[in-house]
């Protein structure tokens, strides 16, 4: 599969930014996309993004997988 997809800004939240996939909807890949706000150095979001799809048999490498720390061990307290 190989696809470019185009998505328009439609409203920011919280913590993201929404874009929503141009074209008709029963044609739609994606649909809705979810960015991070930090993914911008600027304030404003752009007003569109294009994303391009693509499995790693036609070219792409697959990215590196990250490493992820294993998260912080609660203490128990004895009982009493």
């Amino acid at each position: 599969m190989n696809a470019t997809i185009t998505f328009d800004y439609e409203k920011s939240t919280k913590g993201t930014h929404r874009y929503k996939e141009q074209g008709d909807r029963t044609e739609w890949l994606v649909g809705t996309l979810y960015v991070k706000r930090t993914a911008f150095d600027s304030a404003e979001p752009p007003a569109m993004l294009t994303l391009t799809l693509a499995t790693a048999s036609e070219g792409l490498n697959p990215p590196a997988p990250r490493a992820v720390a294993d998260p912080p061990q609660r203490r128990r307290r004895k009982a009493s």
